[in-house]
């Protein structure tokens, strides 16, 4: 069970045409690691079994040593990286995006959609979790690439509506969205709404940034 899931995972992230995934294949490879590492560990477990019945118990100690210590480095030198990369500045950045994910969530009625920026904003895809509105809430403009697909013609009013908000396709696509907020790094690709007259920005922290969109 466990090699057909990590088979059907390889099929979508080299050929997802042909499984008809309307997901980019470089998201889905990223989820083949799990059967990977369970394989893994099937796999060592046997292979120190079989030298536990066929050899002394120095070479098994040996072999034990090699294979699970190599594991530990490998594991605390990833974490020793983290926490010395670590400057303190993605955590107040994530604390912010939630802190106005929070403030909308008391903001935003039921038929008001959101706009948030996944490019830019940090911890962006838990915020889901405040609204509780389901997949789809609040809408995302994601890495530019994700609209260029040449197999699968996607929507694009995602980024259009960041990008080009005052455009006829950008007026098009809140209109048809029901776009009222927009959540996005401060500094980032928001000029664009600071001297726009459709829009007024209500609220601002050092890191995040939310526009509404007024009523005409």
């Amino acid at each position: 069970a466990v090699s057909s899931w990590m088979i059907m995972i390889y099929l979508m992230s080299a050929n997802p045409s042909f499984l008809r995934v309307d997901i980019p294949s470089n998201r889905i490879v990223s989820y083949i690691t799990y059967p990977a590492t369970i394989l893994s560990a099937i796999g060592a477990t046997m292979i120190l079994v079989y030298v536990r019945k066929k050899y002394s118990q120095y070479v098994f100690i040996l072999l034990f040593v090699m294979i699970f210590g190599t594991g530990f480095v490998s594991g605390f030198s990833d974490i020793s990286d983290s926490v010395r990369d670590n400057d303190g500045s993605d955590e107040k950045a994530v604390r912010q995006t939630y802190l106005a994910a929070e403030y909308l969530t008391h903001l935003a009625g039921d038929n008001e959609m959101v706009l948030k920026d996944h490019v830019y904003l940090s911890g962006d895809t838990w915020i889901k979790l405040y609204f509780m509105k389901g997949y789809k809430y609040p809408l995302s403009r994601a890495y530019l690439k994700r609209y260029e697909d040449p197999n699968n013609k996607r929507e694009t009013c995602t980024r259009d509506m960041i990008a080009i908000p005052d455009s006829e396709i950008g007026k098009e696509c809140f209109e048809k969205t029901d776009v009222k907020y927009i959540m996005l790094k401060n500094r980032k690709e928001n000029s664009q709404f600071d001297v726009s007259d459709n829009f007024s920005r209500i609220y601002a922290s050092d890191d995040t940034v939310i526009y509404m969109r007024k009523e005409h």
